[in-house]
């Protein structure tokens, strides 16, 4: 029995259950046979569409339930996301929907909108995602006698029919506020697209070269800048070998073990967009320290509450961190993946799943480690890190990781094709330009972001409330001179009596099917 309770009740309503008013008349029947037939198919993924799908026999693969239009078609599947549908009458074609729906056929006695609303409600979803049998995801499914018991108030029928108008009436203006703030989120993607394209084509801030004329002085050119860079990745990388040499105890005699050293190749610049002046490009591999690329934890095992952060692709937003529900790893699992351990400024990059996301390590996560869906970026001293996370979250750079992504089910790019990405390198003071331009406006897009969440909160809650006062009866005022619910379940009761009945006849003059020794005799 369903734990919601509604002892009180308006004049002329009346209490009964969901399987008291609950009739399947479908027939099974499979599409396939009549290959040429259309059928209006009401299946589970075309319910985020709106509308059936108009579809041949020949292309539906499995058996089906036939509908009839004003039948209520609840989803056994996932019941959490709560689909709930009116069958209606697209076509003259028969209707026929998935087994993963449980039917409600019309009765006369109750509006099927009206139902529909009252299934709608967040009650009723919770009640059946608690009630769910099944391992999880897509196995998890309800039954029908899971919510025969819960407990459904009938209204007059007329005032059925006022209530699911003013449901209507009031869901309509919420759709169009809806509808009105994701023209605005949406305008506010473009805008963020087009500032990030604007900083990687130079033109979000004044280019170096511009000032520097302006203001008759000299700057350093992204070719000098990309010199020095390379020669600190160099002296890097012998600091680290000759380190690696003397722990081992076997210091160099000489210094031919330094052309061990593997110098980045340079981008092949044929089929690249030009460059603002004062710019130029570099390899993904020329700005990051030498041999750094590596994957993280592969099997991170159990949570570990005193353990070290291990972050993954979840964890990372627009450019940030979603710090809710850190994982985390044990001590001695984390120094396992050295390569991978965190420093203040390093860039992550997801290389599976969602591949082409990114953040900038802050302080609170140095010493943390990553996943393998995650590839951590070391910058050099003279990059940026959040120039070189921008960069990456623009237009360019993600139809670059679209074009280089390889699986289906699980998305992923080769880790060793970073090294080779063609990267528009600018001077330096004119990466922190655009980082502070950028970081303006996106810090300003994520404010709005937010108080555009409170606001959809807020009208799935006043959905929710519209609901609630709908079947309290206090959405539309009452007529006395309605025909009183009670009356109704009279009628429901009958109609349930004569529907059992046909259907028992119906069994009944059902021609008995021939078995093998029927056929033996009939020869005989």
């Amino acid at each position: 029995m369903s734990t919601e309770r509604n002892d009180f009740l308006m004049p002329n309503w009346a209490i009964t259950t969901l399987g008291e008013i609950r009739i399947d008349l479908s027939s099974t029947i499979n599409p396939s046979s009549a290959p040429t037939t259309q059928y209006e198919l009401y299946s589970v993924p075309s319910f985020a569409v709106g509308h059936p799908e108009i579809v041949v026999g020949a292309e539906i693969g499995s058996s089906k339930k036939t509908l009839i239009p004003g039948t209520v078609i609840v989803s056994r599947i996932n019941p959490h996301i709560n689909r709930v549908w009116v069958v209606g009458d697209y076509s003259s074609n028969l209707k026929i929907g998935s087994s993963e729906w449980i039917p409600f056929f019309p009765m006369s006695a109750v509006e099927p909108k009206y139902l529909a609303y009252y299934l709608r409600r967040a009650h009723f979803k919770n009640f059946l995602a608690s009630n769910v049998s099944g391992v999880g995801g897509s196995l998890m499914r309800v039954r029908p006698q899971t919510f025969a018991p819960y407990r459904f108030p009938i209204a007059p029928h007329r005032e059925q029919c006022r209530i699911v108008q003013a449901i209507e009436t009031n869901f309509t203006k919420l759709d169009a506020a809806e509808a009105t703030l994701k023209r605005i989120q949406s305008n506010l993607k473009r805008y963020r697209a087009s500032v990030l394209k604007a900083a990687v084509e130079g033109t979000l801030v004044p280019t170096e070269a511009e000032l520097a004329r302006q203001q008759n002085r000299d700057y350093e050119p992204a070719p000098v800048l990309l010199d020095r860079i390379l020669k600190e990745r160099r002296h890097r990388w012998e600091q680290a070998e000759l380190a690696k040499q003397k722990a081992k105890g076997k210091p160099p005699k000489n210094d031919t073990w330094k052309t061990k050293y593997k110098a980045p190749t340079p981008p092949d610049t044929t089929n690249l967009p030009p460059l603002p002046e004062g710019w130029c490009w570099a390899t993904m591999d020329s700005l990051l320290h030498a041999n750094s690329l590596s994957y993280g934890v592969l099997k991170p095992g159990k949570y570990d509450p005193d353990g070290v952060p291990m972050l993954r692709v979840m964890d990372i937003g627009e450019g940030a961190f979603n710090e809710t529900d850190v994982f985390q790893v044990s001590p001695a699992l984390a120094d396992e993946y050295k390569r991978t351990r965190l420093s203040t400024g390093d860039v992550l990059l997801a290389v599976m799943a969602t591949v082409g996301r990114t953040a900038v390590v802050p302080p609170r996560f140095a010493g943390a480690n990553v996943n393998r869906a995650l590839a951590v970026l070391k910058p050099l001293s003279m990059i940026e890190p959040e120039y070189l996370s921008t960069f990456i979250r623009s237009p360019y750079f993600q139809t670059v990781f679209a074009r280089r992504k390889i699986g289906t089910a699980q998305a992923r790019i080769n880790l060793g094709d970073l090294n080779g990405f063609a990267f528009p390198l600018a001077p330096l003071s004119e990466q922190r330009r655009i980082v502070e331009a950028t970081s303006r406006i996106e810090s300003a897009i994520i404010v709005q972001t937010a108080s555009f969440s409170r606001v959809e909160r807020r009208l799935r809650m006043l959905r929710q409330s519209i609901l609630k006062q709908a079947f309290e009866g206090k959405l539309v005022p009452q007529d006395p001179s309605d025909e009183p619910a009670s009356v109704l379940l009279e009628r429901i009761k009958a109609e349930r009596e004569a529907q059992q009945a046909q259907q028992a006849q119906q069994k009944k003059t059902r021609r008995p099917r021939k078995t093998a020794a029927s056929k033996k005799s009939r020869k005989k």
